[in-house]
């Protein structure tokens, strides 16, 4: 709550200063139309009278009027009025120029302290923030494949075997992720055994969802990875076929796949093509692989399928990479609630550093200006084309800005949820260090 009335404060101080720019404008615009009119009027009654007193033979020199006085009519006054643009030289030469193309004149932003070299207000880059946005406002969905082929119980290198260190690793992302996404958890390898005899039903049953999409908490999935031990073959292809039907009702979601595979398919499959399927059937979902302990001439069969599928591919080599790993995926959920803040002072700040700029030139500096010449001269003119130059352009870029506010309105409400809860489980995960 008090983030949303720190929001909603900020949002009007910025709504004041956009007023206060464009009414000094108007303001100065509505005041040059009223003398404007006061001014053809008054020459339409001079004109008037100097025809009367012509045709009735009463005009003298001594009616001629006074030096500055208007004595042409309206329609002649109009015509003689110049129509300028901040195009023509009329001016002196500092007030065309702009070299960061803002609108602003580089005097202008020189007395404002900033760099008129350089776009100062530009919207801060936020890396991942239209992702992180449809991160936040739409459900959130993972499912972790993990191989359970009889090669994933040799040795580690460290003394552990390649399941035991998945089993660890994935646990303690499990425990991480399911605050963030809609988690589910299943095998492949994990029947018949890695002899011939037992090929078939290893390969027929493809893979056993253990646990379906929202099902995985930080309770219950230590238990679930013990049900399991390295045991048949490896088909990948399969794997991802049936994961694709895991996202049946889910396909305008943020999807995602983790595949953890010591070796390539060995069932004759096609994974490569089950990926770049599952990519192309119209749902949301990028398939990431983990190669784990993989030969070098395995590796370019993982790295195919991850690219088939839009995702990446890493490769580990011991239990503490895998480990590793998964804790960076975890670091990379908590970037995605840093993007509210970058989106926030887009949206917020830099839109009131505009206005800063834009108060200065159309409320003090260039009605002062427009001080030293009359109304309607080329130079007034040329003023008022810089005014609404500036107006407009700040308009232009306010544009970006309320994008930018939209977008960290709409990460607000999910960051305060998750944020607490998920850094709560991620130190006691992982730790904080």
């Amino acid at each position: 709550m008090a983030r949303k009335i720190v929001l909603a404060l900020l949002i009007g101080i910025a709504t004041l200063a956009m007023t206060a720019c464009f009414s000094g404008i108007d303001a100065a615009r509505q005041a040059g139309e009223r003398a404007k009119g006061e001014d053809r009027a008054a020459t339409g009654d001079r004109a008037s009278d100097v025809t009367d007193a012509q045709e009735q033979g009463t005009y003298s020199a001594a009616d001629q009027p006074e030096e500055g006085t208007v004595s042409r009519s309206a329609e002649e006054q109009a015509q003689a009025t110049p129509e300028t643009t901040t195009g023509e030289p009329v001016l002196d030469a500092k007030w065309y120029q702009d070299s960061d193309g803002n609108h602003v004149p580089d005097f202008i932003e020189v007395a404002n302290v900033f760099d008129p070299k350089r776009d100062d207000c530009a919207p801060e880059k936020c890396p991942g923030a239209t992702e992180s946005i449809d991160f936040y406002t739409s459900p959130r969905n993972a499912l972790l494949v993990l191989d359970s082929s009889g090669s994933m119980g040799a040795d580690d290198g460290t003394g552990q075997t390649k399941m035991e260190a998945a089993k660890e690793s994935i646990v303690r992302y499990s425990q991480v992720s399911s605050v963030v996404y809609d988690t589910g958890f299943a095998v492949f390898g994990n029947t018949g055994d890695a002899t011939g005899a037992g090929k078939a039903e290893s390969c027929s049953a493809a893979s056993e969802m253990l646990l379906p999409l929202g099902e995985v908490d930080q309770d219950n999935v230590r238990g679930v990875v013990d049900q399991f031990e390295p045991t048949g073959w490896t088909p990948i292809g399969g794997a991802l076929r049936e994961a694709a039907k895991t996202f049946d009702g889910h396909e305008d979601e943020t999807n995602r796949v983790i595949l953890v595979s010591d070796g390539i398919e060995t069932c004759g499959g096609d994974p490569l093509a089950a990926a770049e399927s599952l990519r192309r059937s119209g749902i949301a979902v990028t398939v990431d692989v983990v190669g784990f302990g993989v030969s070098s001439d395995e590796t370019e069969q993982l790295e195919d399928i991850a690219a088939a599928g839009g995702g990446e591919y890493f490769g580990a080599e011991t239990g503490a990479d895998l480990d590793e790993y998964f804790r960076q995926q975890g670091e990379i959920m908590g970037e995605t609630f840093d993007a509210f803040t970058c989106e926030l002072r887009n949206g917020l700040h830099d839109t009131i550093c505009d206005q800063n700029q834009c108060n200065d030139a159309t409320a003090f500096r260039i009605p002062e200006e427009q001080k030293k010449y009359e109304y309607g001269t080329p130079e007034y003119e040329a003023l008022a084309d810089i005014s609404d130059n500036i107006s407009e352009g700040l308009e232009e870029r306010q544009k970006a800005r309320d994008e930018a506010s939209d977008r960290a309105s709409q990460l607000l409400d999910q960051w305060s949820k998750m944020q607490a809860e998920y850094y709560r489980v991620f130190n006691e995960t992982y730790g904080s260090g």
